[in-house]
């Protein structure tokens, strides 16, 4: 049986080329030491261990960390699953009032390739920030079963 194909879109995989401590002070050295920027690591490393995982498992991951990476590699890879992180805060690329759900439009773009090629991809969209008074906001009317954990 051929190995499940999983398509991980998140802004905050870390590389995997770059050592933790190395990717840890460049972060803090380009957007400054705060508690903040310190939750982005964390939320790294919970994403990398995610992906690594996965990999572990026999799974054949494909990642995206930008916006863009995430749109080309739906446009040209084949995927069983997709699991794509709602929001996209630190892909200064895009426009920062759509970064809270550029997630979405990834979603679409797979629905759209799905229709092109008779494929339906599930798709897992994610987001650490679940439970946030904008969250409410944002999934309203959408066509999502939520999970959250506390």
């Amino acid at each position: 049986m051929a190995a499940l194909r999983i398509f991980v879109a998140d802004d905050q995989i870390p590389p995997s080329d770059v050592p933790a401590q190395k990717f840890q002070k460049q972060i803090l050295a380009k957007y400054g030491d705060n508690p903040h920027n310190r939750e982005f690591i964390e939320q790294c490393v919970f994403m990398g261990k995610i992906v690594q995982a996965l990999s572990d498992s026999g799974y054949l991951v494909t990642t995206a960390r930008t916006y863009g990476d995430a749109a080309k590699e739906i446009s040209r890879g084949e995927f069983d699953l997709a699991i794509i992180d709602l929001g996209w805060y630190m892909d200064y690329s895009i426009p920062e009032e759509k970064r809270p759900s550029a997630g979405w439009s990834l979603c679409q773009q797979l629905d759209d390739k799905d229709q092109r090629t008779g494929k339906q991809t599930p798709q897992i969209l994610f987001s650490s920030l679940w439970g946030q008074p904008n969250y409410e906001r944002i999934v309203r009317g959408k066509r999502v079963a939520l999970f959250c954990s506390e």
